[in-house]
């Protein structure tokens, strides 16, 4: 119910690592009635009369050889969602280096992700993609870190 009390208009989920064997993980997408839930998969929403692609994530540790669901994210894309961070970027040294290729390849806005709860923040790359590992809890589970919020600059429309 907390999700769906939350005031925004769109609410993004991906699994995490605590999902891959929990009882209703095959059901995620039908229990989720106030969210759209992303499983290597992409939406487009419309923030201020503007499309933004958002593309979500299954999860996976992180990985050294190639990850076919990674090679098949194409661009254009705005926003990427996954749970484990891109190595170098806000991973504390914990990130996945397949993930960083594909994000060079795709160049996406943003990169939100979490899971490594030490590597809370934000950063910039060189190509300007944003980065942000969310995680707001420590390392006992217990909620410690703030809400992270994002500025993107997104034009607005010539109604505005």
């Amino acid at each position: 119910d907390w999700l769906g009390e939350l005031p925004h208009q769109h609410k993004i989920v991906v699994n995490g690592n605590h999902e891959c064997n929990a009882m209703w993980k095959g059901k995620v997408d039908k229990m989720l009635f106030n969210a759209t839930f992303l499983l290597n998969s992409e939406v487009t929403v419309t923030v201020r009369s503007v499309n933004i692609i958002i593309y979500g994530t299954q999860f996976f540790w992180p990985m050294k050889t190639s990850n076919p669901y990674y090679d098949v994210i194409n661009g254009p894309l705005d926003i990427l969602v996954c749970h484990g961070p891109v190595a170098g970027m806000v991973d504390d040294n914990s990130g996945c280096k397949m993930l960083r290729s594909t994000v060079e390849r795709v160049k996406p806005k943003l990169v939100l992700s979490g899971h490594i709860h030490r590597a809370y923040g934000q950063c910039k790359s060189l190509e300007g993609t944003q980065f942000v590992n969310a995680a707001n809890c420590a390392n006992e589970y217990s909620i410690a870190n703030p809400a992270v919020f994002v500025e993107l600059d997104i034009p607005c429309s010539q109604e505005e």
